[in-house]
């Protein structure tokens, strides 16, 4: 299967809305759960709950702008099937969660920030440069367009404030 096929976007199409319901469950799950104190031997469902605590914590702007991102995302998947940029951008997005749940596993917990969330935003940045090399040859009065364009500029916003936020959580690896 290469990018493009039907059968990659059906397999991305699967493991993206599976991974919108798990990380909507989430907080469903721990809501109530002790927080537990950080420390470095900590099992990877303490780690993951202080995680999920830490984003329960961030600005209510914060919360709107992952909250349009989440729609960003879930457009995508009208195009997934049949669109190589969308099946790129959607694989980056998988690649980034897949990134940030080994993290959490291989990690110390008192080495577990948001800037974790930041670094692993980092491999969108493939996906903007297949987005604008196929931004000029798209029709922007179409869905696929118009979707294209929103998702450039929501890559472009987001990784403004995630390079820094990514480049502490590596500098603090080192500490």
């Amino acid at each position: 299967m290469k990018f493009g096929s039907r059968g990659l976007g059906a397999i991305i199409f699967i493991v993206v809305v599976l991974l919108m319901l798990m990380l909507e469950a989430l907080p469903h799950l721990m809501a109530g759960a002790p927080r537990p104190e950080l420390s470095e031997n900590m099992s990877f469902p303490e780690k993951n709950a202080i995680f999920g605590m830490q984003f329960m914590s961030i600005s209510t702007f914060a919360k709107v702008w992952m909250a349009f991102q989440d729609i960003i995302i879930g457009a995508g998947l009208f195009f997934v099937l049949w669109r190589k940029e969308a099946q790129i951008y959607l694989s980056t997005i998988i690649a980034s969660h897949v990134l940030l749940f080994v993290a959490i596993a291989v990690l110390p917990g008192a080495k577990l920030t948001l800037g974790l969330a930041s670094f692993s935003h980092w491999l969108w940045i493939p996906a903007l440069f297949v987005f604008v090399k196929a931004w000029g040859g798209l029709d922007k009065k179409t869905g696929y367009g118009t979707w294209v364009t929103i998702a450039i500029a929501q890559i472009i916003f987001s990784v403004i404030f995630d390079i820094p936020d990514g480049a502490r959580f590596l500098l603090s690896l080192f500490n």
